[in-house]
Formats: structure tokens, sequence, C-alpha cells
């Protein structure tokens, strides 16, 4: 990537953000955005890409409410405009995913299409009470696939990600996934990390890509990555409060939308994002691949011909 496209600004709320832009070709054609999820940055995408707050170049404020969803939604939807952008698409990623949603509920108007990968489309959390989540989605998968979130918010949680780092990369990016290493936060997330256990890396990862992904994401310490869980999982939930001020009429996505999902994805499952879908996104394209939470990284080349098909055949249809 032209190392030149990387840009800073300084949104109203005084954060700078790093991000990189590349204006389309043909300016008839919409730019695409692109959010990223944990534990990723900017690092391999294109077009309009911001390292999210707390990520990469991008500041790290250490106070919690910082990291409310509506008000990074803000931060981002300025750097649309600093770029002078128009209506993009916005593809999202994981908790890149989640931030996509809240552009939808919260500024709809600024958007023609949104992608969600891995993570399907967000409901919000009115009400929401962790241990009935957990409940629920148990009983849809028949494991606790989202209790690694409770570790993630614990406040020592970025001390032990960073003094086992090895071993936390490889839970995160595992050569052969499975639902017990996400299963329990003590009995298996956290216990893998701190027993230092590694397995080898994934095809789509070489020991080059680890250090630059793992130089990138730690520079200045996993701290304000994992402050987007504490935004969640706080007492009150801050997320859930955040939540409760988006119009009603906005939790129904109008405009096209594109789910992809791993069948091998044990923490995003892909049948229940597809029912998620279904019921909000009335305009849903629905894509699953045979691969992991990463294939953003695994199938770089199938998932490009399927949101380009879907941007080609659902999106620009009529623009």
């Amino acid at each position: 990537m032209d190392a030149s496209l990387y840009k800073f600004t300084t949104t109203s709320r005084g954060f700078k953000y790093h991000y990189f832009s590349s204006p389309p070709q043909d300016s008839s054609k919409p730019t695409v955005l692109f959010l990223h999820g944990f534990p990723s940055s900017s690092y391999g995408f294109g077009v309009l890409v911001p390292d999210l707050l707390g990520y990469g170049l991008t500041d790290k404020p250490n106070e919690t409410p910082d990291y409310v969803v509506s008000k990074m939604c803000k931060d981002v939807i300025e750097i649309v405009d600093v770029e002078n952008v128009g209506k993009p698409i916005v593809v999202g990623h994981d908790w890149g995913s989640t931030f996509a949603t809240r552009l939808a509920n919260f500024h709809p108007e600024r958007f023609i299409a949104f992608a969600f990968l891995t993570v399907a489309y967000v409901p919000p959390f009115v009400n929401f009470d962790y241990q009935k989540y957990l409940e629920t989605t148990k009983a849809a998968t028949g494991f606790d696939q989202f209790s690694y979130m409770a570790f993630f918010a614990d406040d020592n949680a970025p001390k032990i990600v960073e003094e086992h780092w090895d071993s936390f990369f490889s839970v995160a990016y595992p050569n052969n996934p499975a639902p017990n290493t996400y299963a329990d936060p003590h009995a298996a997330f956290k216990g893998h990390i701190l027993a230092n256990m590694q397995g080898p890396l994934p095809s789509y990862f070489t020991e080059e890509d680890k250090v630059e992904h793992s130089k990138y994401i730690l520079r200045d310490g996993i701290q304000g990555p994992l402050r987007w869980y504490k935004v969640v999982m706080d007492r009150p939930s801050l997320m859930a409060a955040d939540d409760e001020t988006i119009p009603q009429e906005n939790y129904i996505v109008t405009q096209p939308t594109f789910y992809g999902g791993g069948t091998y994805d044990y923490i995003c499952v892909p049948k229940l994002g597809q029912a998620t879908m279904e019921k909000y996104c009335p305009r849903a394209t629905l894509y699953e691949i045979e691969a992991d939470h990463w294939f953003i990284l695994s199938h770089p080349k199938d998932l490009s011909d399927a949101l380009l098909k879907w941007i080609k055949d659902e999106v620009l249809v009529g623009a």
C-alpha cells in the first residue's frame, strides 16, 4: 500500500485518527469504508480504512466512555467528511460489523449499503443482560461461545494478554479452531493463554506477517482495543445505555446488506447471523464460506468476488 495515502485527522472530540484513503479511479463509483475488528487494524486493507479508536496510530484514550459506539460513529463520519467521499459502502468485520450496524442505526442517510463479515447485524442492546445472552446463545449452539468477553473486559486482561502474547495470538488466530477454545474464560480461553499453549500458525499467516501484525497492535499496548469489550460488559452497560437512544424506526436497515459467515466460525455462528439478517435486513444477501472466523485472510479472492458481485448486482443497480 502506498505510504503517502496514509493520513491523520483530529476529530471534534480531540482524538487523532490514523487512516488510509485512496480515491476511486472512476469518480462515478462509490468509496468503500472498511471497519476492522479485534485484534486487527487497517494493515492490509484499502480505499478508506481508519485505525479505529484504541488501535494502531489512532489515539488510545484511557476512559471507557470515550469508546461508546455512537461517539465513535461521529468520529468516522467526520473522517468521511474530511475525505469528501459522499455516501460510502460500509464493510465491517468482527467488531467492525457492530460499528457498521450502529452507523446504519444512527446515520442511515450517510451510507448506501452495509456489509457485515463474521458478525451479522447487531440488534440494539436495550436492557442487555450478559448472563441471559450467554444462556440464549448456548441454547442455540450448544456451547458458551461468548464467555471469553468476560475475560477481555477484566481489568487484568491487558497485562495477561501482553505478557502471554504468543499464546494469545495462537488462540485468536488458531490453525484448527474448536469450540472449547472459547467456551469458558477461565478454564479454556484464559487458561490457554496463561499456560502459554501454542499451535502452528494458520496457513494465511507467515512468521513475518505475525511480527508485523503484532508490532502494530502492541505498539501502545492492548488496553485500548480491550476497552471495546468494557463498553459492553461494565455495569451498567454503556453500550446498552447508548443503544437506547437509537430511533426505533432505524432498527430495520432498508439499504442493501451483505452478510458473510464462515462455516467453521465457532464464535460468530452463521446460522444465528443469517436469522438476524433475515429479521432486520430485508434486502440482505447471505454468503457462507467453508472457513473460520478469519476468512477475510484465508480466502480473500473468494470474499472479494462475492462482495464485488453484491455491489454490482444489488448496490449499484439504480444508483
